[in-house]
């Protein structure tokens, strides 16, 4: 057998400090290359991806988006997104007129801290509670059943003469 080039090794001081920042949700500095400014970004509450999604969805000037996507991870709350936001794209858009490359690395640490576990299991929870969803006969359960267990019908399936 061929060993495992990966080994598996202890992690660091760095790292654990790493992990515990993620735990305590800690900001993470960061800087618009070509300038000094930096921004503190967090994780990013579902204010801010519901923000994100009708950016993406309703804007129409592709030049924009950069700039209104990287506002809202900036902005990251609901009261600064419903007061601040517009203001804040224009200001990165028109009056410091950064460019895609710029807002780059506030939108890719931005979706670093999107916590997507907790939004999958919650989905699978609510859709799995719906009361709109179709119920199933008896019978279709146990074909269901016996389908994926890969058994032969019961009894009281199996017609007579067949």
């Amino acid at each position: 057998m061929t060993k495992d080039k990966r080994a598996i090794s202890e992690p660091t001081k760095e790292d654990e400090r790493e992990l515990n920042a993620i735990r305590k949700d800690e900001a993470t500095e960061v800087g618009i290359p070509g300038t000094r400014k930096k921004y503190r970004i967090r994780w990013m509450k579902h204010e801010t991806l519901w923000k994100i999604t009708d950016i993406v969805l309703e804007d129409k000037e592709d030049r924009k988006t950069g700039c209104k996507i990287g506002a809202a991870v900036v902005l990251n709350d609901y009261w600064k997104l419903k007061f601040w936001w517009w203001a804040l794209w224009r200001w990165f858009y028109y009056v410091r007129q950064y460019s895609d490359e710029q807002m780059l690395p506030i939108v890719m640490e931005g979706k670093k801290k999107v916590p997507q576990a907790a939004f999958y299991e919650l989905t699978m929870y609510s859709i799995g509670m719906r009361d709109t969803i179709m119920t199933m006969k008896k019978e279709e359960v146990e074909r269901f059943l016996q389908e994926h267990r890969g058994a032969q019908p019961s009894a009281s399936e199996k017609k007579p003469g067949g």
